[in-house]
């Protein structure tokens, strides 16, 4: 809820690893803060870590698309995107070069396929 929202942006660490640990974290919650750009790099690891919460194709495109997410990360969820995602992610400005390099890469790969 708007509660988890705003605990899990505090800057202690510990509320961060306490709310993410809740069992009634609702996978839209999970969505909304892996689309948050102000979301501490704990949470977003926590997410990008959770089998549970990476199943869901819209968790992954968030993570991708949200320039906060660590590099690692976003460049290991890019090939499960779908290429009309990655055409729009190597256009994309807000992202890091580098990922941004390694979707038009990819994009260019489909094409010849």
């Amino acid at each position: 809820s708007t509660c988890r929202g705003l605990l899990v942006q505090d800057a202690n660490r510990m509320i961060q690893e306490a709310v993410m640990k809740n069992p009634q974290l609702r996978q839209a919650e999970i969505e909304e803060f892996s689309k948050n750009t102000n979301m501490p790099e704990l949470v977003i690891r926590a997410i990008a870590s959770s089998k549970d919460w990476t199943r869901s194709y819209q968790v992954k495109l968030n993570l991708v698309f949200n320039p906060k997410t660590p590099k690692d990360i976003s460049l290991k969820w890019i090939r499960y995107l779908r290429t009309s995602d990655i055409r729009r992610l190597a256009k994309s400005k807000n992202i890091p070069q580098v990922l941004a390099t390694a979707a038009r890469k990819q994009a260019a790969q489909l094409q010849k396929s």
